[in-house]
C-alpha cells in the first residue's frame, strides 16, 4: 500500500510529476535512536525549475551511508535536516527525462552517473551530499527525481561499459579515488624513494577499501585486504589482492574493557595474533597505509599495524565515528591521519577517466534486487547476508536497455 505525499511547491510552474518511492519517516518524539524502515509511497513532486533536470532512476546501490540513515546511527537524518522523510540514494545510474531552459549540456534519453554533490566549499570540497544531509533532495530510491545539471554524467555507451556497473562507482569509486590520492601523497612526503614492491597496504573489507587497494595493486604495492566468507576471498584473490579471513580475529571486533576481564583478555589475544601475522607478511617493516573504514572496534589494532611513518586512511566511520590514540606515541612513530570525505567533481570525472582507461570498476552483479525487494536488500545488507561489497537493484526502467 503507498502512503501520497507532497513536497513543498516550487516557484517555478513547468511540469508536475508523480512518482513512487522509498521514504524514510524522521523517528518518533521520544525514541530518536529507533531504528527506522524504508516505505513506499507516492510523491507528488512540485514543478520542474528552470535549472532543474528529471531524471528515472535504471539502477541504484546500497551505500553505507543509507544504513546509517536507516538505523539512526549516529544521528536521525530527517530531524537533523527538519524534515518529516528523506528518500535515500545517493549512488546510481540515471536517465534524462526532462530538463529545464536553463539546464544545459545535458540531452533527454542520455544516461548518466548521478553525482551527489550537494553544496561544496570555495575550494570545490563536498560539504553535504544530495539524498543524505543536504535539505529538500531526493536520491535514487526515487523512481523519478529532480536534479541539477552539474550533478548528472554521461556515461559512455553500453557496448563499452555495462550501465549496471556504474551504479555503485559514483560513491565507491570516487571516494576510493580521492581518498587513495591524498593518503599516497601523504606516504611519499615522508617516504619519497621507497619502491612500490616495499609499499604495504592493508584495508579492512568493504567497497571502497577494495576498490583504492585495486588502485594500489596497479602501482605495484604489496596487498592485502581483511574479508568475512569466501565469496569475498574469490572476489579479492581474483583482483591480485591478497585475502585475509578476518574472523580469526573474531574476538579483536568486540568491544571489551579491563573491568570485563575475559572479554579483555580474548580482545588482547586476537590483537597479538592480528599483530603477529602482519609482522610476517610485512617482513617486519608493518603497515605502510592502512584503509580503515570501519573505526570503532578495530581502529587500535590497525594504529598498531602501523610501520613507522606509516599513513591510517579513512573517508568513512561503519562502526563508531570517535577513536583515542595515544598522541606521543603517534607522534614518535611520525604516523600520518588522512581523513577524506565523499569525491570533489574533478576527483569523481578523473576516477572516471581511469576507468574506462584501466577497467577499475565494480564487478558485474550476480544478483539485482528488484524495485519491489529494495527492504529486502535493506535486511539482507543490515544482517551481513550479502557476500557482494555492491548490493544492486534495478527499477522496470531498465527493461529494454
Amino acid at each position: 500500500m503507498s502512503t501520497e505525499l507532497r513536497l513543498n511547491p516550487s516557484s517555478q510552474t513547468r511540469l508536475g510529476e508523480s512518482t513512487r518511492a522509498w521514504i524514510l519517516r524522521r523517528a518518533e518524539d521520544g525514541q530518536p535512536r529507533q531504528p527506522g524502515k524504508l516505505e513506499l509511497a507516492t510523491i507528488k513532486l512540485p514543478s520542474l525549475d528552470d535549472d532543474q533536470v528529471l531524471v528515472e532512476t535504471l539502477y541504484g546501490s546500497w551505500e553505507a551511508n543509507m544504513t546509517h540513515a536507516v538505523l539512526r546511527d549516529p544521528i536521525d537524518v530527517c530531524r537533523r535536516l527538519g524534515q518529516d522523510w528523506i528518500v535515500l540514494g545517493n549512488s546510481g545510474v540515471v536517465r534524462v527525462l526532462a530538463g529545464g531552459p536553463n539546464a544545459v549540456g545535458i540531452q533527454e534519453g542520455s544516461i548518466c552517473s548521478f553525482a551527489p554533490i550537494g553544496k561544496v566549499d570555495r575550494h570545490g570540497y563536498v560539504q553535504t551530499v544530495s539524498a543524505y544531509d543536504e535539505p529538500g533532495t531526493m536520491g535514487v530510491l526515487a523512481e523519478r527525481f529532480y536534479v541539477r545539471a552539474s550533478q548528472l554524467v554521461p556515461l559512455p555507451d553500453k557496448s563499452v561499459v555495462a550501465p549496471v556497473r556504474w551504479a555503485s562507482f559514483s560513491v565507491r569509486y570516487t571516494s576510493a579515488w580521492s581518498n587513495w590520492k591524498v593518503a599516497l601523497g601523504a606516504w611519499r612526503l615522508q617516504m619519497p624513494d621507497v619502491t612500490p614492491d616495499r609499499i604495504h597496504v592493508w584495508g579492512w573489507g568493504g567497497g571502497v577499501a577494495f576498490a583504492e587497494l585495486q588502485l594500489a595493486r596497479a602501482l605495484g604495492c604489496k596487498t592485502v585486504l581483511l574479508h568475512s566468507g569466501a565469496e569475498r576471498a574469490e572476489l579479492i584473490g581474483s583482483a591480485g589482492i591478497t585475502p585475509l579471513d578476518r574472523s580469526k580475529f573474531s574476538a579483536l571486533t568486540k568491544t571489551a574493557t579491563p573491568g570485563d576481564r575475559k572479554a579483555y583478555v580474548e580482545s588482547l589475544r586476537a590483537e597479538r595474533s592480528f599483530l603477529n601475522i602482519v609482522h610476517e607478511i610485512t617482513g617486519g617493516d608493518g603497515v605502510s597505509i592502512f584503509i580503515d573504514n570501519i573505526g570503532g572496534p578495530v581502529a587500535r589494532a590497525s594504529l598498531r599495524a602501523l610501520g613507522r611513518q606509516g599513513v591510517i586512511a579513512s573517508c568513512g566511520w561503519k562502526h563508531g565515528h570517535a577513536i583515542e590514540y595515544h598522541r606521543a606515541v603517534e607522534c614518535i612513530e611520525r604516523h600520518i591521519f588522512v581523513h577524506t570525505h565523499a569525491s570533489p567533481l574533478q576527483d569523481g570525472l578523473d576516477a572516471m577517466h581511469y576507468a574506462l582507461e584501466t577497467g577499475w570498476l565494480p564487478p558485474q552483479p550476480e544478483r539485482l534486487y528488484d524495485w519491489d525487494e529494495v527492504p529486502q536488500m535493506v535486511e539482507d545488507y543490515t544482517a551481513g547476508r550479502i557476500a557482494a561489497y555492491f548490493p544492486t537493484f534495478a527499477t522496470v526502467a531498465t527493461k529494454g536497455l
